[in-house]
């Protein structure tokens, strides 16, 4: 089973923010598998910027090792390499988070006047995480998250007089919660059965 989230705001011409996530969930009657993808990003004058990027999966068999991995990048830094690899039962639960200041900057002229321009957008990203696995059992928790605000400043300078203004908005804040808690168990009649309950929230 697939399950997909996707949260978009503002213009891909000038500034936008997208926030996605996708979760996978399988299961055989011997194991079970959750697995997670989180992006969030935006475009500045068609200039996309990675803000997050992360994936994650969770394995549990009902015997053997357990079997989990986390990557995460926060601009393009690979700040969690996780691949754990356990006697059944393995708990995590962290976060990271990095401070943002991505900007394009725009030169141009109103008649003989020389403008200079810079379009920007500035806050913070990260992402929450919990992994739980045990026999047949297995939990995945994502939360990307962004807080980020649009500024424009603009400039001119004409030697005999220069002079300038600013301002700002905001352009996305919000957490993007999913995850899925899947079990494997037997019954004597049915055979095996796969319990699962997966869930997303954006705040």
């Amino acid at each position: 089973m697939v399950k997909s989230w996707n949260h978009t705001i503002g213009d891909k011409k000038l500034v936008a923010a997208y926030l996605t996530g996708k979760l996978e969930v399988k299961g055989t009657k011997d194991d079970i598998t959750v697995s997670a993808e989180a992006k969030a990003g935006g475009y500045i004058i068609n200039k996309e910027i990675a803000l997050i990027k992360a994936n994650g999966s969770v394995f549990a068999p009902q015997q053997g090792k357990s079997k989990a991995s986390l990557h995460v990048y926060l601009l393009g830094q690979h700040v969690i390499n996780m691949d754990k690899s356990a006697d059944l039962n393995y708990k995590l639960n962290d976060s990271k988070q990095h401070n943002i200041d991505v900007h394009a900057d725009l030169h141009f002229s109103i008649g003989p006047v020389p403008i200079t321009a810079k379009l920007g957008a500035k806050g913070n990203v990260g992402v929450r995480y919990a992994i739980n696995t045990s026999a047949a059992k297995a939990s995945l928790v994502v939360t990307p998250f962004v807080d980020a605000r649009v500024y424009a400043q603009v400039a001119i300078d004409v030697g005999f007089a220069s002079g300038g203004a600013g301002g700002e908005v905001v352009l996305i804040k919000s957490d993007l919660t999913f995850g899925a808690e899947v079990a494997l168990s037997m019954d004597a009649t049915r055979g095996p059965l796969l319990t699962q309950h997966v869930y997303a929230q954006n705040k």
